[in-house]
C-alpha cells in the first residue's frame, strides 16, 4: 500500500520558472479516459493521488471531470500548483472537493500586482474551507540570498496582516486552522550530473509516480523517466509493480544502495522523504 500516487496530468506548465526542469519528453496530456483507467488500476493500492509531478494540473481541460472521479472513487486528493489560475477558476474550483492543496506562493515574486493577487488567494481560502475540510499549505522559498528574502518579507507582512497572526516567526507557521506557511530550500530536479553516492530513499516504497505518457516512475522527482520500470497504459499496475525491475529497486535500497543511475546522482536521498 502506498502513502499517495503521483500523477502527473500534463506536462505542460502556464509559467516558465527558472527552479523547474523543462520537458524533454513528448509533450502531452493524460485523456480523461486514460486518467480514468489509471485510477481503477491503482485505488486498491493507495488512498491518496497526488494530482502533479512536471506541468501545471489547472489547464487540464478535464480537470473537474477528473476530480470528480476521484471523489466518486473515493481516493483522496492532493494537489500541487503555482496558484496562477485559480482566481480565474475560482467558481469552478468551489465545486470541486480537494483534501490537500500545496500553494507555490514564489510564483508571484515578480507580480506587479502580486498584493491583490494574494489578497484574492486568502480570500478564496476562507471561502473553500467554508464548504469543505482541506488543508492548505502555503510555501515559499527559504531566504538564501537578500532578493529572496525581500520578496518573503514582503509576502508574510500580506499573510501575517490577513490572519492577524502576531507570533513567533519560524520554518512552519500555523496561520490558521488548517493553513500553513512553510519555507522550503529552493527546489532543484535531479539530473544525470555530479556525484554519484548511494543511499537510502523511500521512492517507490511510499510512493510511485505515473508521467503524462503513462511511464510508472520510482518517485515525483524523476520527471524525464530515468527510473522508468513499467508503463500503465500499456501495462497493469499489478504486473508493473512486480517487475524484476522495481522489485530490484526496492531490494538496493533496503541495502542503502541504488539500482537506478538517477537515484546514484540525487541529492534528496537519506532524507526520508514523503
Amino acid at each position: 500500500m502506498f502513502k499517495r500516487i503521483y500523477i502527473e496530468l500534463s506536462n505542460y506548465c502556464n509559467l516558465n520558472c527558472i527552479f523547474c526542469t523543462p520537458s524533454e519528453k513528448n509533450s502531452r496530456m493524460l485523456s480523461l479516459k486514460d486518467y480514468q483507467d489509471i485510477l481503477t488500476q491503482v485505488k486498491g493500492k493507495t488512498n491518496e493521488v497526488c494530482l502533479h509531478v512536471l506541468g501545471e494540473p489547472l489547464i487540464h481541460p478535464d480537470f473537474k471531470k477528473i476530480v470528480k472521479y476521484t471523489n466518486d472513487n473515493n481516493v483522496d486528493i492532493m494537489l500541487s500548483t503555482n496558484i496562477r489560475l485559480i482566481p480565474k477558476l475560482k467558481t469552478e474550483l468551489l465545486d470541486l472537493e480537494i483534501k490537500t492543496w500545496n500553494l507555490s506562493l514564489h510564483s508571484t515574486y515578480d507580480m506587479p500586482n502580486q498584493e491583490e493577487f494574494i489578497l484574492e488567494l486568502l480570500n478564496f481560502i476562507n471561502e473553500y474551507q467554508e464548504k469543505y475540510i482541506a488543508t492548505f499549505h502555503l510555501r515559499l522559498w527559504a531566504d538564501s540570498n537578500q532578493k529572496i528574502k525581500k520578496s518573503n518579507d514582503k509576502i508574510r507582512d500580506i499573510l501575517f496582516k490577513f490572519y492577524n497572526y502576531n507570533n513567533q516567526i519560524t520554518p512552519r507557521i500555523r496561520l490558521k486552522e488548517r493553513v500553513i506557511l512553510s519555507y522550503e530550500e529552493e527546489f532543484k530536479w535531479p539530473s544525470l550530473n555530479g556525484n554519484k553516492t548511494h543511499g537510502y530513499c523511500l521512492g517507490g516504497k511510499s510512493h510511485v509516480a505515473i508521467l503524462a505518457n503513462g511511464d510508472v516512475v520510482m518517485c515525483c522527482l524523476d520527471s524525464k523517466g530515468y527510473t522508468k520500470f513499467g508503463n500503465i497504459l500499456i501495462d497493469k499496475f499489478d504486473d508493473i509493480i512486480n517487475s524484476s525491475d522495481y522489485l530490484n529497486a526496492i531490494a538496493e535500497f533496503r541495502n542503502n544502495r541504488c539500482y537506478y543511475e538517477l537515484c546514484q546522482y540525487c541529492t534528496y536521498k537519506n532524507r526520508r522523504c514523503k
